[in-house]
């Protein structure tokens, strides 16, 4: 196995794509649906997706610490 790029898993695609894009400047490089990757060297990938992927229940999919605090 190789490091590719950083995946960031995401609860919504389409809101994470426009946010990477129109907020931060990012160019799509590829678009596959559940996994888009960006010019700037990394990708987001859809959470159920990725939880299917792996293999294990979504809500074992460690949440960020921002998202952490506001739960709080």
């Amino acid at each position: 196995m190789r490091f590719v790029c950083p995946l960031i898993v995401v609860r919504n695609i389409g809101i994470s794509r426009t946010f990477y894009e129109e907020v931060l400047g990012q160019k799509v490089g590829y678009d596959l649906g559940e996994n888009v990757s960006f010019e700037g060297g990394f990708a987001i990938h859809l959470r159920s997706h990725f939880a299917d992927l792996i293999g294990v229940d979504e809500d074992d999919i460690v949440r960020g610490l921002e998202e952490r605090r506001t739960l709080l």
